[in-house]
């Protein structure tokens, strides 16, 4: 049976490969996984916890992260002046 530390680095390595994984931390504990960092949508959450459950040995995820939308600094907000 894999350890915590190994099914973190591979579920990392896999979400790396999906190219999802860039400012996402995981940790693992008896088979439920902790996901925190920001992504830019959230359909990239949802996918990214997605990916996880794929993996026969997570049981539960407890997705932490966050939806973080960049504003342009074009977009002036409150309309035209």
């Amino acid at each position: 049976m894999a350890s915590d530390a190994q099914i973190g680095r591979d579920l990392e390595l896999r979400l790396f490969r999906l190219n999802l994984g860039e400012k996402i931390r995981v940790a693992v504990s008896n088979g439920v996984v902790t996901l925190n960092g920001s992504v830019p949508t959230f359909r990239d959450k949802i996918e990214i916890e997605r990916a996880v459950l794929e993996d026969r040995r997570i049981r539960k995820v407890k997705n932490m992260l966050r939806v973080i939308t960049e504003v342009s600094p074009m977009v002036k907000r409150g309309g035209a002046t």
